[in-house]
This record gives structure tokens, sequence and C-alpha cells, in this order.
């Protein structure tokens, strides 16, 4: 045991950095080899050899998220580095050693040493990593330590705990030397090479493209401790964003309680990385504006958007805490495919979604793919229709960074599907399940002033069904509410209905306004016989929910000068109407927009509730 500390205690290094310690091995070519998890996020370290020697900034000179390693230097070193050998041919029962810098808190430590044996080898196949395990004493700070044969042989990198007896696991240094290549070469084999923290000084104002529901945009900013940042972020629909420090802990979490503007003021109690993570709660590709008083620099994901093939193992990564990866499947309708992602560093969660799904349609997994750590995830899944679906990857612990594969396969039409979905994941009882409903539509007047009254429409002789939805392809709208106000005279209807999917997909009306519109106008004078359109056009409003379509239609009935406006917008899996009539020489008590938006607003809640 002696002889083979004194042989490669000379090699490890004591690895540090503002939040974290370490172990790491000097190879060949004065390169310090560690784990992408002890130096992440920064972009240098302070090394310490036994010997004293210390470099303060190393840099590092990158990462490979998916075997969890990272390759800092080079330094000028007097002695060549360790080798790196083979190992999978000891026997079970080997005599190990793990020498490294477990729990240190010196500032110029030395090295220490545990002896174990094999416990047995695990691999994890779809990345080509076999692991050592071992139950030689570990403790934190030796991630990036030596697993040493009773030779002195380096067969090793230690990086895992595994069980509740805390088992050591090492990557195997026979499956490290290739990628260790990678990683100086700076080459990008699998996608994950380099997924470093990005480290240019970026800017004061951002505008992005948020593509769906599950899109986000990160920013990473570093300053003094005790400086103050102001943050805005806008779009077009609900908004908000996060702040995560470097070891994935939230620290801020903003919500503009269903607002398209959010800002806040933060403090940093930290001089390291901070992410933030903005978003917009929309299903469609809306613009997003970000805007802070420091400089903030620009995650760009590669994996949002990507395709995934069958029988083709896919390579993503968590990039940032809270990193949601999403990824399109094209599959036919009855197709069972079954999808699993595997990961060593991070825990992956696992949905299938698609643009209209309820919540109950999102399937989800977590756990029941097993794997290295029984933390893989794996959803058998038979796809409703014909179309491209959403696979979206994060991490259920929030942090990063953490290297993944995704597999998708053709699954036997016998085989058990995935049932758990994300409408199960909440225990609320009180939330309803039945759809936004008359009581939903009634509630989100509550706050109208107190001269509005509530008509019930059928005694305006109003229905659903009078209403005549159902020749223009509404069919879905249900609930209907009105109310009325005397001074100045006022009376709005507003309708709601949920969409399908399909419903979902052609609700989007931007593109389509002018047609829209005289669509309405055909469909008032054909709807009553006794109103005469004499002018109408498109509503100056901003948009409204996801996808809106706002008009006026001005006319005359039984002599009466009348203007009646129109808001239509989904929002999520809710559509809803608001009619407003009034006077053309008169201002409405309550404008149609704070109408329409009264009603969004309930919607959105409902949304985010259920």
């Amino acid at each position: 045991m002696a002889q083979v500390f004194e042989k490669v205690s000379p090699f490890m290094a004591y690895v540090e950095t503002a939040n974290s310690t370490g172990s790491g091995v000097l190879i060949d070519g004065g390169y310090v080899l560690t784990n992408a998890h002890v130096v992440w996020p920064f972009r240098t370290a302070r090394i310490v050899f036994p010997n004293g020697t210390e470099f303060l900034d190393l840099p590092v000179k990158g990462v490979d998220t998916l075997s969890d390693l990272a390759v800092l230097g080079p330094i000028q070193a007097l002695v060549d580095g360790v080798e790196l050998a083979r190992g999978e041919s000891l026997m079970i029962g080997a005599e190990l050693y793990l020498v490294g810098y477990p729990g240190e808190v010196e500032a110029f430590p030395q090295p220490t040493i545990s002896r174990g044996v094999l416990a047995r080898l695990r691999e994890w196949d779809s990345a080509g990593l076999t692991y050592f395990q071992t139950d030689a004493a570990i403790a934190g700070g030796q991630s990036g330590g030596a697993l040493v044969s009773d030779k002195g042989e380096v067969i090793g990198i230690s990086g895992f705990t595994f069980g509740e007896a805390e088992f050591g696991l090492a990557v195997s240094s026979e499956d490290v030397r290739p990628i260790i290549g990678h990683v100086i070469a700076g080459r990008n084999p699998l996608d994950l090479v380099n997924r470093q923290v990005p480290s240019s000084r970026g800017s004061r104002r951002h505008v992005v493209e948020t593509k769906n529901w599950w899109g986000q945009q990160a920013y990473v900013f570093q300053a003094a401790v005790g400086t103050t940042v102001d943050f805005e972020v806008a779009g077009e629909s609900n908004v908000g964003f996060d702040i995560y420090d470097s070891v994935g802990k939230e620290l801020l979490s903003v919500s503009g309680d269903y607002s398209t503007t959010v800002s806040e003021r933060f403090v940093l109690e930290y001089d390291e990385p901070h992410f933030l993570v903005a978003w917009q709660y929309s299903e469609d590709s809306l613009e997003l504006e970000v805007n802070s008083s420091h400089r903030l620099t620009a995650f760009a994901d590669p994996d949002d958007g990507r395709r995934l093939r069958l029988n083709q193992l896919t390579y993503g990564n968590i990039d940032f805490p809270d990193d949601n990866d999403y990824y399109l499947l094209t599959l036919r309708k009855g197709q069972i495919v079954e999808i699993a992602a595997r990961s060593a560093l991070s825990d992956p969660f696992m949905l299938i979604d698609f643009y209209g799904a309820y919540d109950d349609q999102i399937i989800v997994d977590d756990d029941s793919g097993g794997g290295l750590f029984g933390t893989d995830s794996s959803i058998i899944y038979e796809a409703p229709h014909s179309g491209d679906f959403l696979v979206v990857i994060y991490d259920s612990k929030y942090e990063a960074p953490g290297g993944y594969t995704i597999e998708v396969r053709v699954a036997p039409t016998t085989s058990a599907l995935t049932l758990t979905n994300r409408d199960s994941l909440f225990d609320d009882d009180s939330v309803s399940s039945t759809g936004f409903g008359l009581s939903h539509l009634y509630a989100a007047f509550a706050d109208l002033p107190g001269s509005f009254e509530g008509i019930d429409p059928l005694d305006l002789g109003l229905s659903i069904s009078d209403l005549g939805f159902e020749e223009y392809g509404l069919d879905f709208l249900s609930e209907i509410v009105s109310f009325g106000n005397a001074e100045p005279l006022q009376w709005f209807m507003a309708v709601s209905g949920e969409l399908s999917g399909f419903e979902r997909a052609s609700f989007s009306l931007l593109d389509q306004s002018e047609e829209i519109l005289e669509g309405f106008r055909e469909g008032l004078s054909m709807s009553d016989e006794d109103l005469r359109v004499t002018d109408s056009g498109l509503l100056d409003a901003p948009r409204i929910g996801d996808a809106s379509f706002a008009a006026w239609v001005e006319g005359l009935t039984d002599d009466v000068h009348l203007r009646m406006d129109m808001v239509m917008f989904r929002r999520g899996s809710v559509a809803g109407i608001v009619y407003n009539y009034y006077a053309p020489d008169t201002t409405p008590q309550v404008s149609t927009l704070e109408i329409a938006r009264m009603l969004e607003v309930a919607i959105t809640e409902y949304l985010v509730a259920r």
C-alpha cells in the first residue's frame, strides 16, 4: 500500500474553485484530468500538487459531460504524467486503492489513500463506458481522483458514489483515453465536447424567440459580491424568469401574475457565475425581450429543436440549471415506440407532448428505465395521430451539467404502454378536471364595476345553439355569459370552450385577419336580417393569448346606430370570444380589450393550476 501511494501521489492534484474542491490526475502532455462537475461552470481552477507547486488560474481546456470528464492545462511539468492503464481484466475481489483529496480543508493539502476491493463492473452500454465499483472509503473531494491497482496502475477516475453503502464508482481509464484526445483537440464527435459556460462579454439587451411551451432562454452573468442588478423580461404572453447559482440553487423566481412584463432587482451574494432563465407560457413561437443593468451572455442550446430518428442514438446535455431540452420526433398514427433517456451525471425526466395536448395526454416518466443509478427514463408511447411530437428532457434535480443519450426504437405492438401522464402529477383534488366551465367564466368577470349586472343569455333569446357556432366550425364553444351596464349603455357577451389538439392547431388566426373580418361581416348579415352593416375594420389591439383576432362592426338595426367589437383568442387549450355592444358616440365604461384581458387572465389561471 505504501509503495502504491509513493508511486501515484506525486501526480495527484488538488483542484479548487470558488464553490467546490476535488481531485485531479496529472497525465501526459502536462494536462490535469478531473471530473466535469468539479470545475463546472468555471473556466479556470486553482491547482496544487503535493510538493507545493501551485497554479492559481489553470484554464479548463474542455469538458465532456457524458463521461463527466474535464481536462485542465497544459502546465510546464517537471515530470511526465501518469500512464492510464487497462483494468477490465482484474478479477472481482482484486485489491484496489483510491488516491485523492477527500474532505479537504487545507490550502496546501497532501493526498490520502484508502483501500478496498473490486466489487463488480458496471456497464453503461449506450455511452460505451465501464465503471469499477469498489468499497474503498470515499468522501466529497475524491471526485476526479485515481482508482489504482495493487501494481500502482491508474485504472480509473473516481466520480460517483453508489447505493446506501456509498460504494465508489470510477470510470475505466481504457474508456477515458480517447475522450481525453477529443477534449484536448476540441473535436465534437458526440456534440458534447466543450459544452462549457459561454464567456463572451454579452449585452444588456437581448431579443430572442421562444419556440413553444418548453422553450427557454438562459443567460450567465457574474459580478462582485454586493452588486445590484436590475432585470426586466417582456414578451407577448405570460412571462417570468428564475435565477440560479452555480450549484443549481434557485435564488429568485419572478412571474408576472399573468403579465407580459416583469422586473426585479437582484443583489449578488457570491462572486461566481449566476444563471438567469427566462420563459413565457405559449405553445406558439413568440418574441421575448430581456433587459438588464449588467451584461448577460446568452446560451445557445444546440439540443433544442433537433430531430430524433428511429434506431439512432442522440446525445444531449443539460447545459444550465433548469434546462428543458426539446426534440422533434415524427410518428404515424398508431405507431408504438420506446424512447429511453440515459445519463450518469443527471437524473433525466422525460415527457412526450404534442401541439394541442391536454395534461392527461402528455406522457411522463422519471426512473422506470433503470440504468447505472436507477434514474434513467423510458416511455412506451402510441402516437394518437400522425405528425411531430415533442420529446422533452430535463434534470429532476434542476442541476447542470449532465450529458445524456436518447434512443428511439420501434416497440412490439404487444408492449404495455406508459400510462403516467402530466395530469396525474398534480395531487390537488380541488383543481377542476372537467375543463374551463361556466363557473370559471362567471369568475372571470367578478371584478366588473358594480353598475354591471349579470344577464341570463336565455332572457335575451341567446344560447350556444342559437348563436350558430356549429356552422362556422366553432362547435367547441360550450359556455356563454352576458353582462349589462345602464349608463352609458353597454352590453357584452363572453363565450368559451375547450379545444382539441387539432382544433388548437387550426386556431392560429393572426395571418388571416382580413379573411376573418370578411367572413365576420357576412356571418352577421346572414344571421341577423334586421342588421345592416355600414362599416367595419380591425381593432388596433395587441395580441391576446397565444393567437387572437380583433375587429369592429357598425350597423343599423331598427334605426338604432350600434357598434359591436369582437375579440376572439386562444390561450393554451381554451378559446374565448368577447362581443361588446355600445353606441358608437359613447365610450364604454369597460373597454373591449379590458373585458378580453379579464377572460384571458381567468383562462391562464385555470391552465396553470391544472
